[in-house]
């Protein structure tokens, strides 16, 4: 949620103290995350980057068992690699798209998997299942164009450190 505004969008679970990234959705001031069991918790922003897109929230009192996603890198994403986008649209509307990276720069990723606005904040994923990039933008003129922002980087944005193997260690950010 977004101020007193619903606006649905995606958004992925990176640590099991409940680090959430999403798009910045409406005023970009209040956020609640639905759990895929349908756990409403209300998060707080961690951190805004408008230039990206996104937001990096913190579940205020996270529920044991949350599925995490590792985290891939973005740097070995190649033109033609196949990829994938999964969303929850609602309580019961999963959708998962199937594609290839159409091209790579450093800012972006293009790519065939469809996007739309409640796409925004979905995982891109690679065919081992590792978050590679996050959905943030789609062309209304070239609707089966989606465009992604790499994870790599988002990772410095993240609090803590990355390890070689993609797994956080999350420490409490205090420069926030």
């Amino acid at each position: 949620y977004s101020g007193s505004t619903y606006f649905p969008q995606s958004g992925f679970i990176i640590s099991a103290d409940g680090l959430v990234v999403t798009a910045i959705s409406g005023d970009g001031k209040n956020y609640s995350v639905v759990t895929s069991d349908g756990e409403q918790q209300e998060a707080k922003i961690l951190i805004s980057d408008p230039v990206l897109g996104l937001v990096l929230l913190k579940i205020d009192s996270p529920v044991s068992g949350l599925k995490v996603l590792k985290l891939g890198d973005s740097d070995s994403v190649r033109p033609g690699q196949v990829v994938f986008g999964y969303s929850k649209f609602s309580s019961e509307d999963y959708r998962v798209a199937l594609g290839i990276v159409s091209a790579k720069e450093s800012e972006l990723i293009l790519t065939d998997v469809t996007a739309t606005d409640q796409h925004f904040g979905s995982p891109l994923l690679n065919l081992k299942g590792e978050v590679i990039g996050i959905i943030n933008g789609f062309d209304p003129d070239f609707p089966r164009l989606g465009l992604a922002v790499p994870i790599n980087k988002v990772k410095p944005h993240i609090p803590g450190a990355i390890s070689s193997s993609g797994a956080l260690f999350y420490e409490p950010a205090t420069a926030y």
